[in-house]
């Protein structure tokens, strides 16, 4: 995940940011509570709005939640609202995004520009043994992810055309990760699958369209660089993904928190690649951190 889901915040009341912006602290102080500091230097904010549907799944999701005033390692000077939660939903979360961190530097070393082979390889010997630990907790979202991955390279080393082929790792990644948190509801785990992979598909599209002119000038593999009009591609293909993506997310059950996830399903991720879509090179927003 790249920090491509995030809410629309004009139009979030005040105790919603609260919320989102708590759990983004409560799940970096896990993080590095858990996992270490370069685990939670590298979290994004896709993770959270994973975070609130396993929240809003689970039965007495408010009961869960227990927010506190902290001081955060990174803001000093003033408590920050820091929200733990009671339940699997902030320990499976963390485990995510420790997994997908992993992977994403290891794609880096595989594909990545000189600079960025040199960070990640940097980085990674302090991924291992977090990697690890997330992957015994969650063995079959571990197994899941790592052949996404796989696939994926494959899918950049035959430099496929297609559009919907090149997408469908990340969509089958992302429907897996959100799966599993069906648990043994075999209709419930269906739909989780089903919008999960319509966000994958969202994902990598923006993370296409983002990289699109920095691709074509290093001769990077892009999909979209092989369409003539590879923006209004992108932008009919995400369009129809969100309208599928917001029929299946629709039928979920999610109790309380659902203003914070309706404003990220509904306004959040239309909002952000449209900005995406008006950059056109332009200089790339910062992915990492929350605005205060």
């Amino acid at each position: 995940m790249f920090g491509y889901v995030k809410p629309f915040k004009p139009q979030m009341r005040v105790y919603e940011w609260d919320l989102y912006n708590g759990l983004y602290c409560g799940l970096c102080k896990k993080l590095r509570k858990e996992y270490g500091y370069v685990s939670a230097a590298m979290l994004s904010y896709d993770i959270v709005f994973f975070e609130l549907i396993a929240i809003g799944l689970s039965k007495n999701s408010a009961e869960q939640i227990k927010p506190e005033k902290q001081v955060c390692p990174l803001h000093p000077f003033r408590k920050r609202l820091c929200i733990q939660c009671r339940g699997e939903a902030q320990d499976r979360a963390a485990a995510v995004q420790v997994i997908l961190s992993f992977h994403k530097l290891l794609d880096d070393i595989y594909d990545g520009t000189v600079s960025e082979r040199l960070r990640a390889a940097a980085i990674l010997p302090f991924m291992v043994m977090p990697f690890a630990k997330a992957s015994e907790r969650y063995k079959t979202t571990a197994q899941a992810v790592s052949g996404a991955m796989k696939l994926q390279r494959s899918t950049e080393r035959d430099r496929i055309r297609s559009i919907d082929r090149a997408a469908e790792p990340t969509a089958a990644m992302t429907a897996a990760v959100f799966r599993e948190l069906g648990g043994n509801d075999p209709d419930l785990r269906s739909s989780l699958s089903e919008m999960g992979y319509m966000l994958g598909r969202y994902i990598y599209l923006c993370d296409a369209l983002d990289d699109l002119e920095d691709d074509k000038r290093k001769g990077k593999y892009n999909p979209l660089a092989y369409h003539k009009h590879a923006r209004e591609l992108a932008k009919n293909t995400v369009y129809l993904t969100l309208g599928r993506l917001s029929g299946i997310y629709s039928r979920l059950e999610l109790g309380e928190i659902r203003s914070v996830t309706d404003n990220i399903v509904y306004l959040g991720l239309k909002y952000t690649f449209d900005r995406l879509d008006g950059h056109r090179g332009k200089r790339r927003p910062v992915r990492r951190g929350i605005d205060r």
